[in-house]
């Protein structure tokens, strides 16, 4: 353990803080400060130490910083050492000089420090990518509400969280101008019992004018006059107010240790120092552990909560009935805070509607006359409208994927079609869509790196994503890699879309080929010269075993000695399934791992099979490689 000379300062331990050990889901609220609330950086170090793990975090400016580094898998003493450097010697005032409107007077883009923090990060990941749940609070002046984001880009969201009026620029999102989340909730717990933590640690630093005078600076105390002069409703009482929690820690930050930013580390040891201090008193303290550990306040008040979104999920129509009502004048804000009930509700829903179709006497078409209401509901989302008309005669067409790649949350006419996207595209489903292209890319990327003219074919290309995302990349590199890249679809839309986004570049060369799976089958496409890598993302979901073996038999042909196939397809544990096949008539077929294996075993006996699958464990990925020749040399080195 760590110690600093610093005085410690308030510590409130709820009575039911003594079950922490035997807490489930320990969520933490991380406050803001720059660079007072690094204090967050130490209270995450001491928890690490501690043994006590980490299952959600909600972060507002710094915190917001601090908890996406922490969430994305960064080691949390590399991110105390880049911290620390960032700091020293005035880095920070620098790069947020250099992005000055007007320099030393007008508000900066904080563009430079931004990449800077990326840097830090190693690579902007999407919120469903990190480690751990993480909430970023922001704040909305025009509704003048606080806005928990949890989807689409990470540090999007921490550049809206940071963004401290008159110092940063506002950051847009969603058509919402976002600014510092510090503003109207300065340390936010309750987004962190909505998700289901039943243990919450909170930190927020207090400002002191020095070690001996523990008194807030006058400039702290003026705050909230000062944001009510910029337009912002700010409520004192509220400002200054503590959160609920179990732990709530309030550790004293002299402001000259603040101002000398060579010193952050201490700042970091003090976080460091009261967490360790408030395990102490637990656990040497005498609380009372009441009847089977007494629910708190905020837990009883979640599980209210719960039965109450139960009730409204067995009248599903009149509740989203109900809702459409209320939403109709809300703004995106609003929607924002809205999207996770609305999402449970609708969940719980589904799950009910298992029940439903289950009975083999009820038709589809009974079903959905049930459900008229819902239907029409159904259909002002863009994407589920989609679903429902099918207006390419297939699902999972290239304009539906699209909208899963690119988050399109709030392209809808209605607010309705707004949450029925959030729900969409916000499920393991869409997670692992996106998830399975990313893997795809790495795999290439990988095998790319010990050749210098890879040649890579994908099947059913649809948008071709993975391939436009590739251009980013290889663009930046100066070797003289290159691929060669075959894109085959049936779809004359969908090649006409990937052509548009992939030119010919000096890393890749792109060729499209309009055919059907049974022209492939039939040997009626002809590739050129053997491939390195030939996969498919989505086209096995609709095949049955007897032609899904006889299109893996012949793509195998095409390989190299030491290529490799990528097969995706989707595993039975597909949460919007229901929804897919009652109102759209969407079908796939799911294999586990065990079926996978099997059809690539009977297909290409010689090679060798193993399955993957992506981080939500949704969907599978098959590799299939071509085993070495005898000599060990490639077939292309013979060419």
């Amino acid at each position: 353990m760590e110690a600093v000379t610093l005085s410690r300062t308030r510590i409130n331990i709820s009575p039911i803080a003594a079950n922490i050990y035997e807490a489930k889901t320990i969520g933490v609220a991380l406050g803001p400060g720059l660079p007072y609330g690094l204090v967050d950086l130490g209270m995450l170090i001491a928890l690490k130490q501690l043994k006590i793990p980490v299952s959600m975090i909600c972060g507002t400016s710094m915190g917001a910083v601090i908890g996406s580094l922490y969430a994305s898998g960064i080691p949390l003493e590399e991110i105390r050492q880049k911290i620390i450097e960032l700091f020293a010697k005035g880095r920070i005032k620098e790069l947020l000089k250099k992005d000055m409107k007007i320099p030393g007077v007008a508000f900066s883009t904080a563009e430079k420090l931004f990449e800077e923090i990326l840097q830090l990060a190693g690579c902007d990941l999407d919120f469903h990518e990190l480690m751990v749940p993480l909430y970023i609070v922001a704040a909305d002046k025009a509704s003048q509400k606080s806005v928990i984001l949890s989807h689409g880009r990470v540090f999007d969201a921490v550049r809206a969280s940071m963004a401290i009026p008159i110092m940063l620029k506002k950051h847009k999102i969603a058509n919402m101008k976002l600014s510092d989340g510090a503003i109207l909730s300065p340390l936010n717990t309750q987004i962190l019992y909505e998700e289901g933590a039943d243990f919450v640690i909170a930190i927020q630093a207090k400002p002191i004018r020095a070690v001996h005078r523990r008194v807030s600076p006058i400039t702290v105390k003026l705050i909230p006059f000062l944001l009510r002069g910029l337009g912002w409703n700010v409520r004192r009482d509220i400002f200054f107010s503590k959160p609920h929690c179990e732990i709530l820690l309030r550790p004293r930050v002299p402001r000259n240790l603040a101002r000398d930013f060579s010193k952050v580390n201490e700042i970091i040891k003090i976080g460091i120092k009261i967490t360790y201090d408030a395990i102490h008193e637990i656990e040497n303290a005498k609380f009372a552990k009441t009847e089977a550990h007494v629910l708190s306040k905020a837990a009883r008040k979640n599980e209210r909560c719960e039965k109450q979104l139960l009730l409204q999920a067995s009248n599903i129509e009149g509740y989203l009935l109900n809702l459409e009502k209320k939403t109709q004048r809300m703004s995106n804000a609003e929607l924002l805070n809205e999207f996770p009930k609305f999402a449970k509700v609708f969940q719980v829903f589904l799950d009910r509607l298992i029940l439903y179709t289950s009975n083999e006497d009820l038709a589809i078409d009974d079903l959905k006359k049930k459900f008229k209401n819902l239907i029409r509901i159904i259909e002002e989302s863009p994407f589920t409208n989609r679903i429902l008309t099918n207006p390419l005669s297939y699902a999972d067409d290239y304009q539906m994927l699209n909208c899963i790649y690119n988050n399109e949350l709030f392209q809808a006419n209605s607010n309705m079609g707004k949450l029925l996207n959030y729900f969409i595209f916000s499920s393991q489903s869409s997670n692992a869509i996106r998830n399975r292209a990313k893997i795809i890319q790495g795999l290439i990327q990988q095998k790319l790196s010990f050749i210098s003219e890879l040649k890579v074919t994908s099947v059913a290309c649809g948008p071709a994503r993975e391939v436009s995302d590739m251009l980013n990349l290889l663009e930046k590199d100066e070797s003289n890699k290159k691929i060669i890249w075959t894109l085959i679809d049936n779809d004359i839309e969908a090649l006409a879309y990937a052509k548009r986004n992939i030119p010919n570049q000096n890393h890749v060369q792109a060729n499209f080929l309009q055919a059907s799976v049974a022209e492939i089958i039939k040997k009626k496409i002809n590739l050129g010269q053997q491939q390195d890598i030939i996969y498919s993302l989505g086209l096995f979901d609709y095949l049955d075993d007897k032609i899904a073996k006889r299109l893996l038999k012949n793509l195998y042909s095409k390989l190299n000695y030491g290529g490799s196939l990528f097969i995706g397809n989707f595993s039975s544990n597909h949460p919007l399934q229901i929804l897919m096949e009652v109102f759209g008539n969407w079908r796939l077929i799911y294999r586990t791992e065990e079926e996978l294996l099997a059809v690539a075993k009977d297909s290409n006996p010689e090679g060798r099979h193993f399955v993957m699958a992506e981080p939500e464990g949704i969907n599978l990925i098959l590799i299939s490689t071509k085993p070495m020749e005898p000599n060990n040399d490639r077939a292309e080195n013979k060419k």
